[in-house]
């Protein structure tokens, strides 16, 4: 098949600008692999982390952004690694592996913390504050160790007797409740 001069040099320029495209995309997926695998060799090494959560009784969702920037779940568990809602270590189950906190003395603080009650109202609000040791990471955290210093704050709206006062018994279920967990510190892997 024969084409003419014009017809040849028009598919030359059109392999070229085909040509020049792949070469542009490519370059940006290159760059884009860079920064994304930097970013990971970055968060590898450690660095600052902030911690949010929710509590809800032995465990519920939390989310670390900074150096580890995945989300799950918490249990609180004996040293032995059985479920317990008095247990004094955390154990994170993220999207990219697990790591467990050691909480005695976040657990500590909380169980010794002022609560401030109003018996108008029969509500009140209280917190502590304490150090979360981690340790023993798989996955993206295998090596992890640092700590994080974590506020639990919380507050609750209680029932009321019969005769208007405020059910102050240990079994009373509150109305309303609620709670958060904010904190921060410092990670290092390996």
């Amino acid at each position: 098949m024969y084409l003419s001069r014009a017809a040849q040099a028009a598919v030359a320029r059109h392999g070229r600008k085909r040509t020049l495209k792949l070469s542009v995309v490519l370059l940006v997926i290159a760059s884009l692999l860079a920064v994304v695998s930097g970013a990971f060799a970055a968060g590898a090494t450690g660095g600052s982390v902030r911690v949010f959560g929710i509590p809800k009784g032995a465990g519920g969702p939390v989310m670390f952004t900074g150096a580890i920037g995945d989300y799950g779940t918490t249990q609180r568990e004996t040293a032995s690694g059985t479920p317990d809602a008095n247990g004094s270590i955390i154990k994170f189950t993220l999207k990219h592996g697990t790591f467990l906190g050691d909480g005695t003395g976040l657990f500590n603080a909380i169980n010794h913390a002022k609560f401030s009650f109003n018996s108008s109202t029969c509500s009140g609000f209280g917190g502590g504050s304490g150090p979360v040791t981690l340790s023993a990471g798989t996955g993206q955290y295998a090596g992890i160790s640092g700590t994080v210093r974590v506020t639990v704050t919380f507050a609750e709206v209680g029932p009321r007797l019969k005769n208007g006062k405020c059910n102050m018994k240990q079994n009373a279920k509150p109305l309303a409740q609620t709670g958060a967990i904010a904190g921060s510190g410092h990670v290092s892997f390996g």
